[in-house]
């Protein structure tokens, strides 16, 4: 007969903690999983990666967008990525979500150049930003003497070789610190670390306004780069933004830009990229922005006369947004519609009764027609028809 002996209790949190002492890691640079026990310090360790959507897995706005030039400054295609330019230039470029990545990756974020920036003015720019909350960056202890370094790792592939700029800045405080990388082979997707020193200066605001910046400079006149780069933290200087640049996109329609794999984590050590599942990864990206419906003969939400000219509807959020949002949504000649006691009312626009992160109220008191009380669903009447909620940072 075996007699099978069952294993203590482990306790993982001194498993774990003997484990970090026997093998000299700290905090969360064992992430890989190899063996039962690597696998619960996965687990203890906890969510790394600032940056959100940082596989580009997530456009909610679209896979592309065209004709972005001089005053585009906006979310175009991949959740949380903005487009930024500066300057009146005459540059044209697209904006979009490709299938062509690195291994370990479905998706990257493209930047190319359709008409060309022929002269560069001082006072134009290009970058590519994504802006982190204050809730979210505490664990940096910025501003005090235990101030965190942080490691930013990325996949990039671009036409162009040359050096490119990275800032870190802080709005709270007007500071910035910044680096260079480069790209060594044209059309080759290549894996770049960087390392930031933690700022003892000037602690990040508790709240849900930008706490931190992460700008990838694509381009940039001499207001940018007319200074000294920046390698420590102080205070913001447009000069030394862009110092050491050398890669300029709008320089020709034969130049791109793409990245994926964007990692920003504690310590001075880059781990494996921390893969979200989408869903995970989306909810992260309605925070901020919340695509309700798109397409023709699709449901909205339910509504109600509230008299003979006028309806009303509420739509809830799946996820608490960060603000009161704003409405982001196309209107037409009849792109949307009521069903209510057995006919339908087509109108054009909504108006905002009231909002708040967790839903809002709609109404339209100038197109429609029917008897106080009687409730329906709303619906979408175009193939153009769409809903969005915007409460960016």
């Amino acid at each position: 007969m075996t007699i099978k002996v069952s294993k203590p209790a482990i306790n993982i949190r001194e498993e774990l903690a003997d484990l970090k002492q026997d093998t000299g890691l700290k905090g969360q640079e064992l992430m890989r999983a190899d063996t039962a026990q690597e696998a619960r310090t996965a687990i203890s360790a906890g969510r790394k990666n600032l940056i959100i959507n940082g596989a580009m897995q997530v456009a909610q706005r679209g896979t592309s967008a065209t004709g972005l030039g001089d005053g585009d400054n906006d979310y175009h295609t991949c959740d949380r990525w903005e487009f930024v330019e500066s300057g009146s230039g005459a540059g044209v470029y697209t904006m979009s979500q490709e299938t062509d990545a690195p291994a370990g990756f479905s998706n990257s974020l493209k930047l190319a150049c359709t008409t060309i920036e022929s002269t560069l003015a001082a006072n134009e720019q290009l970058r590519l930003r994504q802006r982190v909350e204050g809730l979210n960056v505490q664990h940096l202890k910025k501003g005090t003497s235990s101030a965190e370094s942080l490691t930013l790792s990325f996949w990039v592939k671009s036409y162009q070789t040359g050096t490119c700029t990275i800032n870190l800045y802080d709005p709270t405080n007007s500071r910035h610190i910044a680096k260079t990388y480069n790209i060594n082979s044209s059309a080759t997707w290549e894996n770049k670390t960087i390392t930031f020193s933690g700022d003892e200066t000037g602690a990040i605001d508790n709240d849900n306004t930008s706490g931190l910046e992460i700008w990838f400079y694509l381009m940039a006149g001499s207001n940018f780069n007319s200074g000294t780069l920046p390698t420590s933290w102080g205070s913001y200087s447009e000069g030394n933004n862009a110092v050491g640049q050398t890669i300029s996109l709008g320089g020709s329609t034969s130049n791109y830009f793409q990245i994926t794999g964007v990692q920003l984590e504690v310590g001075s050590v880059a781990t494996e990229f921390e893969h979200r599942s989408y869903g995970e990864e989306l909810a992260l990206c309605q925070r901020y922005y919340y695509l309700l419906v798109e397409g023709d003969n699709k449901e909205v939400c339910y509504g109600f006369y509230y008299n003979a000219t006028s309806i009303y509807m509420d739509v809830s959020f799946p996820v608490t947004m960060r603000d009161a949002p704003s409405l982001d949504y196309t209107t037409g000649s009849g792109y949307y519609g009521i069903y209510a006691n057995g006919a339908g009312d087509e109108f054009d626009t909504f108006l905002i009764q009231g909002a708040h992160p967790n839903g809002i109220n709609l109404y339209n008191t100038s197109e429609v027609s029917g008897t106080a009380g009687h409730a329906g669903f709303i619906y979408t009447a175009n193939a153009n028809s769409r809903i969005a909620f915007k409460a960016e940072l």
